[in-house]
């Protein structure tokens, strides 16, 4: 049996048949319930968008053994079936073409506008973001991933967590980097 593959069974009329579900890996904290990854939650609300079912596997930072069927060292990885799909994007481009119905990321021009958006966020609004939240995403890692945690990042900003932690300068940094988002957004038309 596959590592990637997770069985339900389902009992009808007294005959169990066994069905293959999606298993997403995903962050976990201190507490296995709390889930703080935005890039595995990408991924939860691509497959809650197109109504797909799928179990969790919560995973903590040092469970690098446990995605080594992936080849892999973060999170999210996507099982479905035999398929193994890293890297929260990648995923949601594979879900596009696996299950077209309700697309996330579109194609072409519309899929363009993802991935300028994509960058956006990752290279702009995230840092202004993790500023102001540095400490408090540092208490909510399990005690055994704080190490680890602060080395990486400490290693990634060039300064200790608590210099980088700056709430106020992190919230008027969002507010200036979020300026030309709220300007389309008020001159947008939505539809219901």
């Amino acid at each position: 049996m596959l590592p990637t593959e997770v069985f339900l069974r389902i009992m009808i009329n007294h005959t169990e048949v066994m069905a293959v579900a999606m298993t997403l890996y995903d962050l976990c904290g201190r507490d296995e319930r709390l889930r703080f990854s935005p890039y595995c939650w990408r991924v939860r609300m691509a497959l809650a968008h197109k109504g797909l079912d799928y179990t969790t596997v919560a995973w903590r930072f040092l469970d690098k053994q446990a995605l080594a069927f992936a080849d892999y060292d973060k999170v999210p990885v996507l099982c479905d079936g035999d398929q193994v799909v890293t890297d929260s994007f990648e995923i949601m481009r594979y879900l596009d073409k696996a299950y077209p119905e309700a697309p996330v990321l579109g194609e072409g021009v519309s899929y363009q506008r993802v991935l300028l958006f994509k960058y956006f966020v990752e290279r702009s609004v995230n840092p202004a973001l993790f500023r102001t939240i540095a400490m408090d995403l540092f208490a909510a890692v399990h005690p055994d991933d704080r190490a680890y945690f602060r080395e990486t990042r400490e290693a990634r900003f060039g300064c200790t967590l608590e210099e980088f932690h700056q709430p106020e300068q992190g919230k008027q940094q969002l507010k200036q980097v979020l300026a030309p988002v709220r300007d389309m957004l008020r001159k947008a038309p939505f539809r219901r």
